[in-house]
């Protein structure tokens, strides 16, 4: 599990390093591409960390695509680099990081339920950090 955490920080890293990672649409599309998660294409084993983080940042990503796309939201990818877009961005950036020591300490991937919450908190913080931004506009 080690080596594998390992991996996937040493790939985060170079796609970090190459500026990948600098403005929320290429975030995302790292998330639901290949570049971090190459292997965890084909393997469907849920207990290897690696196959449950790419599970973790796909369904993340999903849901922020849609904001992207919507014209009305404040990370939507028409508006350029936003102040939200910005905020959420890092905060994906932050919560990958995050949820790489969390497996690293833990040792083990987490049950459903507890994967369902992470998921869950991460979807509202992001909300939230989108509301904040339209309340501070208005």
């Amino acid at each position: 599990m080690e080596n594998t955490i390992h991996t996937l920080r040493q790939r985060f890293a170079a796609v970090k390093e190459a500026g990948r990672c600098g403005h929320l649409p290429e975030t995302v599309a790292v998330f639901e591409g290949t570049d971090i998660f190459s292997v965890e294409q084909t393997n469907t084993d849920r207990n290897n960390p690696a196959v449950f983080s790419a599970e973790i940042m796909r369904s993340l990503c999903r849901s922020i695509r849609g904001s992207l796309q919507n014209s009305r939201s404040p990370i939507c990818i028409h508006k350029g680099d936003t102040s939200a877009s910005v905020k959420v961005n890092e905060y994906i950036v932050g919560f990958f990081d995050d949820l790489l020591k969390m497996l690293e300490h833990a040792g083990s991937v987490p049950d459903a339920d507890a994967c369902q919450n992470l998921l869950h908190d991460a979807e509202t913080t992001i909300e939230c950090l989108m509301v904040e931004d339209r309340v501070c506009q208005s």
